[in-house]
């Protein structure tokens, strides 16, 4: 029992999963408004980013 109330049984897990979907929201756009980052974040732990091809991804502040 955080801050010392009853929740019911299920309230751990459905606290969890909001939490989830509200981080996996937010690096959604994070990547999308800073794709060239996010490519290089990946890299860096060792995965393989192909570029789309056409105009390359704007960094922050240049749209």
């Amino acid at each position: 029992m955080e801050y010392q109330i009853e929740t019911l049984p299920t309230a751990d897990d459905a606290l969890a999963n909001g939490r989830l979907t509200y981080r996996q929201m937010q690096l959604m756009a994070a990547v999308s408004d800073d794709p060239l980052t996010a490519a290089a974040e990946l890299e860096r732990l060792g995965f393989e980013v192909v570029p789309p091809s056409g105009n390359l991804p704007l960094r922050p502040n240049e749209y």
